[in-house]
C-alpha cells in the first residue's frame, strides 16, 4: 500500500506460540496472522505537540513544513551546515546594546549571520589537510609571544581573566592578533569585556534582555557549563568588531573598567587596538581533515 512505513503483525510460530513481527506478511501463511496494523506518518504525527518525540513522529525534513513544526528549535532542528561558519551578524551601538534580529537565525541557532567557508581567502597557502603536520609558527616565535607568557599572581586573581587564560581563549586572541596583524600581544582581557554588550534584546519581545553589565567583574563564580567565567566569549565578538583588542600593558588585567573603553588607562602605553573590524565565528559538527583546514584558513 502506498503511504506505509511499516507493518506490525501479531503472528503463531510453529509451536502455536503468538510473537510480534514487522516482517513482510508474505513470510507467513495468512492464517498464522492475526491481526495487522498500519502505520504511517499522517496517523502518528496527528496533533503533535512540543513534547512528541521524533521516535513517535518523525521531524519533517521539507525545510518550510520543519520549521512551522510545534517542535523546531527543540527536538527538531535544520541539520548543520558544516559548510559554513556562523556567527553573530548585528552590530554593537555606542551604548554598548546589541539588539539580535531574531528573524535571522541561522538554521535554527542563535547566531544570525553565516557564511560559506570556502568564499573566505586562506590565511595559510602553504600546507594542505592532508599533511601529517603544520606549524603555523615556528617553536621559537611562539615561545617568545606575549600571548604564551603565565599571568602575573596579580592577572591570575582577576577570576574572569584566570578563566580567559585556563580556557586558552587568552593565548587564542593573542596569536591571532599576531598572525593577522603582525601584533605581538598578551590581549586586555578587562578591556575586552568592559568593551562587550552591557545589554542584550531581540527583536522577538517574548524573550527576556540579557543585562550583561552586572557581570563585568573580577569576583563571582564560574558558570556550570565550565565556560568563560561570568561573560560568554562570543558575546566579546561584538567588542573586537567595534573596538578591537588592547594590550594588557594599555588597560591591566587587574581591574574590569566599569565603562567602554577608547584610551589606554595606563598613560605611558599607547593606544593600538588589533582586530577591529572581526569577528568571532563558530564551525560546527567539523571532522579532523576539517579543522585542518580551518586552521589553514583562519590561523589559530
Amino acid at each position: 500500500e502506498q503511504n506505509v512505513d511499516s507493518f506490525v503483525a501479531l503472528a503463531l510460530d510453529d509451536s502455536d506460540q503468538f510473537f510480534i513481527t514487522t516482517d513482510p506478511t508474505a513470510n507467513y501463511e495468512l492464517s498464522d496472522v492475526l491481526v495487522i496494523f498500519k502505520l504511517d506518518d499522517a496517523d502518528k504525527c496527528d496533533g503533535i505537540t512540543t513534547q512528541t518525540p521524533p521516535s513517535v513522529c518523525p521531524c519533517p525534513t521539507d525545510p518550510t513544513e520543519l520549521v512551522n513544526d510545534p517542535r523546531y528549535g527543540t527536538t527538531c532542528l535544520k541539520p548543520i551546515d558544516s559548510t559554513s561558519l556562523y556567527y553573530f551578524a548585528e552590530q554593537m551601538n555606542d551604548d554598548l546594546v546589541v539588539t539580535i534580529d531574531t528573524a535571522n537565525e541561522q538554521d535554527g541557532f542563535e547566531y544570525t549571520g553565516k557564511v560559506k567557508i570556502n568564499n573566505l581567502d586562506p590565511l595559510f597557502k602553504t600546507s594542505t589537510p592532508a599533511a601529517s603536520s603544520f606549524q603555523i609558527f615556528t617553536n621559537e616565535e611562539a615561545e617568545g609571544l606575549n600571548a604564551f607568557y603565565e599571568l602575573f599572581p596579580e592577572e591570575a586573581a582577576c577570576g574572569l581573566v584566570y578563566d580567559y587564560y585556563a580556557s586558552s581563549l587568552y593565548t587564542f586572541l593573542g596569536f591571532a592578533s599576531y598572525a593577522y596583524q603582525g601584533s605581538d600581544i598578551a590581549p586586555s582581557i578587562t578591556a575586552l569585556i568592559a568593551n562587550s554588550p552591557n545589554r542584550i534584546s531581540y527583536t522577538d519581545i517574548s524573550i527576556t534582555p540579557q543585562e550583561l553589565y552586572y557581570e563585568k567583574s573580577c569576583g563571582g563564580v564560574s558558570v556550570p557549563e565550565g565556560g568563560v567565567y561570568y561573560y560568554n566569549e562570543y558575546y566579546t565578538s561584538f567588542a573586537i568588531e567595534k573596538f578591537g583588542i588592547l594590550d594588557f600593558e594599555c588597560v591591566p588585567n587587574t581591574i574590569v573598567p566599569q565603562s567602554k573603553v577608547t584610551s589606554c588607562t595606563n598613560t605611558s602605553s599607547s593606544y593600538l587596538p588589533t582586530l577591529k573590524g572581526y569577528r568571532i565565528g563558530a564551525a560546527l559538527d567539523q571532522s579532523v581533515s576539517n579543522i585542518k583546514e580551518l586552521i589553514l584558513r583562519f590561523g589559530p
